[in-house]
């Protein structure tokens, strides 16, 4: 009888773990995808654009087993986690407008008893919908702080509360912006011949994009890879060049040749004490 009740208790021990999706490993990344014209499954509305982040759990790139998770004074799991969402391409607010802007967060306990959530450094965030183990959706359509639109990506950061388990599995950035006709860039407004970097194309793109510039005489220059934290991440070109306009392709690898991860990288043109810089977007 003993063994059995062991038995017993043992299956559903595993049953509860296996239900639940724990995972005893505290290594995890998140993977981008990003979605022009995206209908969403949860409301049925089609927006502009998405940003889809999938949490994953452990350390390979070539697999995703969906959901990580924090709690509070755990001896594996974080008590916090941190992503980002990528933004469109030059999205500027004002002069563009936001119609319809949402974060949705796929996970059980999310913002349950005292869970704290930052969004672009804000808090005091209060969800429209909450099911304590489905999901929860913010709205983000009035965010008019400064700069919050405008970085090139939202920042999102939850903390668990002093009891909860919080599991994380999907988060979407679901956006309807209009950006009117008189505010888009007037590409003949710099001179023609002047130092300049053009906007890569593709952009975002995946795997490769083109980078043109002009020179309008020779000089040394220098054509460098910078991610979001201020790292070179490749150097594209240090040669002393002729006046004239150039491409060059770069292919989302580092200097060792290695893949970069999908985000946010900025490519600076430099010659002496002139500098000229684009953003780019690499997706996956």
């Amino acid at each position: 009888m003993k063994n059995k009740l062991k038995m017993t208790l043992f299956l559903a021990l595993v049953f509860f773990l296996v239900s639940y999706g724990v995972s005893f490993s505290q290594e995890f990344y998140t993977d981008e995808t990003v979605e022009y014209d995206y209908t969403c499954p949860e409301d049925t509305h089609t927006y502009d654009y998405a940003s889809i982040v999938v949490f994953c759990r452990g350390e390979d790139p070539e697999e995703c087993p969906v959901g990580v998770f924090i709690g509070k004074n755990h001896p594996v799991w974080p008590d916090s986690i941190f992503w980002s969402h990528t933004l469109p391409p030059a999205l500027l607010v004002p002069p563009c407008v936001m119609e319809r802007a949402r974060l949705w967060i796929n996970g059980k306990g999310v913002n349950n008893e005292d869970d704290t959530i930052s969004i672009q450094g804000i808090f005091g965030w209060e969800p429209l919908d909450h099911l304590i183990h489905d999901n929860s959706t913010y709205d983000l359509t009035e965010a008019s702080e400064a700069g919050f639109w405008d970085q090139g990506f939202i920042d999102v950061i939850i903390w668990s509360g002093s009891e909860s388990l919080v599991r994380l599995d999907v988060a979407k950035l679901l956006l309807d912006y209009d950006c009117y006709s008189d505010v888009e860039e007037d590409e003949s407004s710099a001179a023609p011949g002047s130092f300049s970097i053009s906007q890569n194309y593709p952009n975002p793109f995946n795997p490769e994009t083109e980078i043109s510039f002009i020179l309008p005489e020779k000089a040394t220059i220098s054509l460098v890879v910078y991610n979001v934290f201020g790292q070179k991440v490749r150097g594209l070109i240090d040669a002393t060049l002729p006046a004239g306009s150039y491409t060059v392709t770069w292919d989302g690898t580092d200097n060792d040749g290695k893949k970069l991860a999908s985000g946010v990288y900025f490519c600076r043109l430099s010659a002496g004490d002139r500098t000229s810089m684009s953003k780019m977007v690499l997706l996956k």
